[in-house]
């Protein structure tokens, strides 16, 4: 290996041992992001292009909480890792959380509610058989995630089997929409 991509592994593996220590205890975050493996909760408020991950679609999965949301409504997403290994995703997406929100326009998707966090982007594992809950409340106190426009969206999850990554995957969630009531 040359000298960066050891230095670049190193501090992957550094970084994912931080939050391994870090993650549990809590941290600041725009959106509250909370994981269940195998039925013990924790809580946490928490520039490579992904390809589709055509054979895990249900292994990994990106669920809505329902099919239709209003403007301020919390938005609940749930990732479910079916896998028999832990798979790992990156913050600093929508509203600095782990996910991508995509609306339509035209023929064509595109992300909103950009990371406007200077804290550093880290890795999070979510474990076999565990699951991540991410709620996107506009109406939360001291919250930065702004009411979504009505419109089609749906939801992206960049992973990884492997930290550094050497491949980035994606699932994407049904379709769902944001409408005035």
């Amino acid at each position: 290996m040359n000298g960066i991509s050891v230095w670049t592994a190193r501090a992957g593996l550094l970084v994912l041992a931080v939050l391994l220590v870090l993650v549990p205890h809590g941290s600041v975050a725009l959106a509250q992001v909370s994981t269940d493996d195998r039925g013990e909760g924790e809580s946490c408020d928490s520039a490579v292009a992904p390809v589709s991950s055509a054979g895990t679609e249900s292994q990994v999965q990106v669920t809505m909480g329902k099919p239709r949301y209003g403007p301020r409504e919390p938005i609940v997403v749930t990732v479910t890792n079916n896998l028999p290994n832990p798979i790992f995703t990156l913050t600093g997406r929508t509203y600095c959380t782990v996910i991508a929100v995509q609306r339509r326009e035209s023929d064509e998707w595109r992300s909103v509610g950009p990371c406007v966090s200077a804290e550093p982007r880290l890795f999070l594992p979510i474990h076999p058989n565990g699951t991540m809950v991410i709620t996107l409340d506009p109406e939360a106190t001291n919250s930065l995630v702004q009411p979504f426009n009505a419109g089609t969206y749906r939801v992206e999850l960049p992973y990884t089997s492997q930290v550094p990554p050497v491949q980035w995957l994606s699932v994407y969630s049904p379709d769902f929409e944001v409408a005035d009531p």
